[in-house]
């Protein structure tokens, strides 16, 4: 069993398990001096660990300038290349990867990983995101992973099939994964409609559009009770206009007006003996909308009495008073016997015949009207006279019991929905790995090998692929030395060719002897240590072709050389001149071998990063 997952037996046919490094060049990158503002606000994208949230990326949220990339360590990425993030926070629970939709730049936490073919990348993506977890793993230490080490990225085998297979595969998972992506926002979306449909069922509960019906129905109604059917509690200022009209048979009051209000205290939490006893002690972050049977805390009789909480019966309605979170504005219903403590106010609904749920309702329906109640301070809060000033509609008895019992029922099937919601979102997340599975252990589609025999043709294995790769990576170190000649047939006939120029060459070469000779020992402190920092490799390989377009058509340029350099072979020259001349005839003639330079050329600016693939 391999570190995919995937026994080498089990291996589709044309299928291989190469390591990364042998068909991938992964660079890192870095950053430019913060306190530079030169280096910064440019038009270079530069990428951070927190710009990988999507599959494909276009820029970042900073940019740099062509100074700050020049004098740093950060890296070009090109387009269809992809990035990879390697230490990040990010890294404890997943392994964020995108495919580049222009070239960017690049920070220390992240690796530019890039094949130099397009599908053979979006393979890549997809196989990080297929085997995210087996990566992660090879990387914990104890309980948390910071960062992927480069190395363990380098030995991953990757299960790669033949490059059509693979295209395929692609295509075929991107359309699945659309369809579940698809569904999964039509999921996402049902909780705020949920949410929606629960308050409409809240206000239509509390202004009568709920029981209109019902009230139709039953015909006659007794109005709703009045303060004599009631033991009346102290009025409190009630100096607002009602919120609504309501039906003719209910009447406005306020929560003071009908309920007892009570504030609840917090013993001594010095004190040891005060806590941990067999008393439900409710705090105000358990009032959130939500039934209380239980309690987080508990206290004993001797913390109940040396404080100024007091108990509350089953029935009675908690309402969080303090905070500028949710807290404040929220309810509970108690059904236990509990206290609470000095954040929250007890509605002693119990201890009369209002239906406990009915008060629940409201308060609910009145949420963010409520808290604004509690804003103007300096910590946004409600008091007791506050909460005993909150309009209340009153109904009739029997009419609260219809509206409790509609309410109930409403959102048992909105709780049904939300659990099979759930469900579903739990379902479609399982079926992403699903997918991604079958893909790699080329399920999901006819393998190339099976579609070959059908059809009586031959395919590339992956095998083949990969050895066209290595083949590739040789092709370029022969373009450098073909370029090195040409550089230097220009130098020999006067054309001002600058060393930076000549650095991609010399590297594909590998040519210490050439990197010499080109010195000469002209060459700066500063230029030798350029030349010996991978970076600057690449930085000049722009430099190389400005300089070719500069001196006219390699044709031209090539045929003026070889007319010049004829006749010094011919004749009894010095050594130094007819080496000279041999090296220049033997650049134009490789010139006439590969007929087309200026299209090879137009290939290696296209895919310049290659250039630098002997550096690493």
């Amino acid at each position: 069993m391999t570190d995919s997952g995937i026994s080498s037996e089990q291996l589709p046919e044309g299928w291989i398990e190469p390591p990364l490094a042998s068909f991938v060049r992964m660079t890192g990158g870095g950053t430019p001096l913060r306190s530079n503002p030169q280096f910064w606000g440019g038009d270079i994208p530069w990428l951070s660990s927190g710009d990988i949230k999507t599959e494909r990326l276009s820029c970042g949220s900073e940019f740099i300038t062509k100074e700050g990339f020049k004098n740093s360590s950060a890296t070009m990425c090109p387009a269809g290349s992809l990035v990879v993030v390697v230490r990040s926070g990010i890294l404890k629970h997943s392994l964020p990867v995108a495919i580049l939709d222009q070239p960017a730049a690049i920070n220390q936490d992240l690796r530019c990983l890039d094949t130099a073919d397009a599908s053979l990348n979006e393979w890549l993506a997809l196989a990080i995101r297929a085997f995210e977890v087996q990566l992660l793993e090879r990387n914990r230490e104890g309980t948390t992973v910071q960062s992927v080490k480069s190395e363990t990225l380098r030995e991953w085998p990757v299960p790669l099939p033949p490059l059509a297979e693979q295209r395929r595969i692609v295509e075929k998972v991107e359309m699945l994964l659309a369809r579940v992506q698809a569904a999964r926002q039509r999921l996402d979306r049902v909780p705020l409609i949920l949410k929606r449909f629960r308050q409409a069922i809240l206000t239509a509960a509390c202004n009568g559009e709920l029981t209109a019906d019902w009230r139709v129905e039953i015909g006659t109604l007794d109005t709703a009770p009045t303060d004599s059917e009631f033991v009346l509690r102290e009025k409190s200022p009630a100096n607002e206009e009602p919120p609504y009209e309501l039906p003719n048979t209910w009447n406005w009051s306020t929560i003071g007006e009908r309920f007892e209000v009570a504030i609840g205290g917090t013993p001594s939490r010095k004190i040891e003996s005060y806590w941990n006893g067999d008393i439900p002690w409710v705090s105000s972050g358990e009032v959130a909308f939500t039934r209380i049977t239980r309690t987080r805390e508990t206290i004993t009789r001797e913390g109940l009495e040396n404080s100024n909480t007091k108990l509350n019966p089953p029935g009675t309605v908690l309402i969080g008073m303090i905070g500028e979170g949710k807290t404040r504005g929220q309810a509970a219903i108690l059904d236990i016997e509990a206290c609470n403590n000095q954040n929250a106010a007890a509605i002693r609904v119990s201890k009369t015949s209002v239906p406990p749920e009915f008060v629940y309702c409201w308060l609910w329906s009145q949420y963010e009207s409520t808290r604004g109640r509690g804003a103007g301070n300096s910590q946004p809060a409600l008091n007791k006279e506050r909460v005993k000033a909150i309009p209340f509609p009153f109904p009739p008895l029997a009419e609260q019991h219809e509206i409790v019992r509609r309410v109930e029922a409403l959102f048992k099937l909105a709780d049904a929905i939300e659990r099979r919601v759930a469900a579903a979102t739990a379902r479609a997340d399982k079926l992403t790995q699903a997918i991604l599975a079958k893909a790699f252990r080329g399920e999901l589609i006819p393998t190339e090998a099976e579609l070959a025999r059908a059809e009586g043709r031959d395919y590339e294995t992956a095998e083949q692929l990969l050895a066209r790769i290595k083949r590739g990576k040789a092709t370029w170190i022969e373009r450098g030395r073909v370029i090195h000649d040409l550089l230097l047939l220009l130098q020999t006939f006067g054309k001002p060719v600058s060393i930076h120029a000549l650095e991609p060459s010399l590297v594909l070469m590998r040519n210490d002897a050439a990197r010499e000779t080109l010195l000469n020992g002209k060459a700066t402190k500063a230029v030798r240590k350029k030349l010996a920092e991978p970076p600057q490799f690449i930085r000049g390989i722009d430099k190389l072709y400005r300089a070719l377009e500069q001196n006219g058509t390699i044709r031209k340029v090539g045929a003026s050389a070889y007319e010049l350099a004829k006749p010094k072979l011919l004749k009894n020259t010095s050594q130094t001149d007819r080496a000279k001349a041999a090296n220049v005839v033997r650049a134009v003639q490789t010139l006439k071998d590969l007929r087309n330079l200026p299209a090879v050329v137009a290939k290696v600016t296209n895919e310049r990063y290659e250039l630098a693939e002997a550096v690493h």
